[in-house]
């Protein structure tokens, strides 16, 4: 489904076709941790960042040669149940290996409601250029968020609503800063130019800007 275009008035089509992307995405990364263990440092250090692509949050590769490997990336990739993104956790040192899930999730209709109202199109990976800076500000604001609280995360193309629902950190929807309705999230849109400026909100009322 990579590269089909969606209408800004065809809900139903952007989100079949979100779900198409994550699902896709999750067969792919079930081939490639598979692949892994058979590769070397050095190709599977390749591999992760090919498969990936704009996927990938973060990454610290220190060495690939030699009897001591060591890397790690955060990225985002399709949750288990193939119907949502989650931020994984890749590492690779001398014993191999290992994969593990973060408490960080993007709903598909997140995903969704991005390539409707602002992207055009259902490539996730366009979805992630727009998407890891958010995750990035989340990692760092996020942790001011308790349970049931609210994180805003916002940049020139929207804002993305963040709900903390133990222990996950949880993106639920999107909104296109072109159609906003809310003043306040509107001017920090339009505040965090090239950059992203966030707001925390939690039940108690407690709020602060970055």
């Amino acid at each position: 489904m990579t590269g089909l275009r969606i209408a800004r008035n065809d809900p139903a089509l952007a989100h079949a076709a979100a779900r198409g992307e994550v699902r896709n995405l999750r067969a792919g990364t079930a081939l490639l941790i598979k692949r892994l263990e058979r590769m070397t440092p050095k190709q599977g250090a390749v591999a992760v960042a090919v498969h990936f692509g704009p996927l990938v949050l973060l990454e610290q590769v220190t060495r690939v040669i030699g009897s001591r490997p060591k890397g790690r990336w955060l990225v985002l990739d399709a949750a288990l149940d193939g119907h949502d993104l989650v931020l994984l956790r890749i590492e690779m040192d001398k014993y191999g290996w290992s994969v593990t899930e973060g408490h960080m999730r993007l709903s598909s209709h997140c995903v969704a409601r991005l390539a409707q109202r602002t992207l055009g199109t259902a490539d996730i990976r366009a979805a992630a250029s727009v998407l890891r800076l958010h995750c990035a500000a989340a990692l760092i604001n996020g942790r001011d968020v308790i349970d049931g609280g609210t994180l805003f995360t916002c940049t020139a193309d929207g804002a993305l609503i963040w709900r903390r629902q133990a222990p996950d950190l949880y993106a639920a929807t999107w909104l296109a800063a072109d159609s906003m309705a809310d003043p306040t999230l509107s001017a920090l849109c339009q505040r965090s130019g090239i950059g992203i400026a966030a707001r925390v909100n939690n039940q108690q009322g407690q709020q602060h800007e970055d």
